[in-house]
């Protein structure tokens, strides 16, 4: 059975995420080492980052959402 190249399927080909195009992140350990635990390992840091992030995008929205109900008991 012969398979044909049809305009779809090059279409779906060139619409595909490839591997190389996915997004990728890259600071230097030396602009953030100050930040983290001295004792973490390597394979730990991408983790512990992420947990951060999260923990301060929660105190943002947290503090973001008392401030506008104060201001707002002010209307």
């Amino acid at each position: 059975m012969k398979a044909s190249l049809t305009s779809e399927a090059i279409e779906e080909i060139l619409i595909e995420e490839k591997p190389n195009q996915i997004e990728h992140v890259s600071i230097s350990f030396d602009k953030i080492k100050a930040y983290l635990p001295s004792n973490l390992s390597k394979a730990k840091r991408e983790e512990y980052i992420i947990e951060a992030l999260r923990f301060y995008l929660a105190k943002v929205k947290d503090y973001s959402l008392k401030k506008w109900k104060f201001h707002s008991s002010f209307r």
